[in-house]
C-alpha cells in the first residue's frame, strides 16, 4: 500500500529524516522544513463540534503549491529532487490516499509524520 511506502521511506531514507545522527546539508534541511511544513498543512485542519473538518487557507497554499508542475528552485518539484522524493508519488499520497483513510489511522500517520518534521 502506498501509505506504507510512504512510512518506509521516511524510516529508512537519512536524508529525508531531519532527527537522524548523520548531518544533512544546510540545502537538504531546508528542504525538509520546507516539505514538512507543506505536508503538515495539508494534514492540519481540526474537527468543530458539528464533526465537519475545518480547513485553514494554509491547506489550500499548501496544496497548490505541491501540485503545481513549477520546477524552479523552491518549488515542490526542485524539494523533492533535493530530498530524492518521486513528487508524484508523494502527491498521489496526499491527494488520494490520506483522505480515504479512517480517522484512527489519519490520527496515527499524524502523529508519526510530527515525529519526524515538527520536533520543537
Amino acid at each position: 500500500m502506498l501509505e506504507d511506502e510512504v512510512m518506509k521511506l521516511m524510516r529508512v531514507d537519512i536524508n529525508f529524516i531531519p532527527c537522524v545522527s548523520d548531518p544533512l546539508t544546510a540545502e537538504k534541511r531546508l528542504a525538509t522544513a520546507i516539505l514538512g511544513r507543506s505536508i503538515r498543512d495539508v494534514l492540519g485542519g481540526r474537527t468543530n463540534s458539528a464533526g465537519i473538518r475545518v480547513l485553514p487557507q494554509n491547506t489550500f497554499d499548501a496544496m497548490d503549491w505541491i501540485m503545481s508542475p513549477e520546477k524552479t528552485p523552491g518549488s515542490y518539484e526542485w524539494i523533492c529532487r533535493v530530498l530524492v522524493i518521486d513528487p508524484a508519488w508523494l502527491r498521489t499520497w496526499l491527494k488520494d490516499i490520506f483522505p480515504n483513510l479512517d480517522e484512527a489511522r489519519k490520527n496515527e500517520v499524524r502523529r508519526e509524520l510530527s515525529f519526524i518534521f515538527w520536533q520543537e
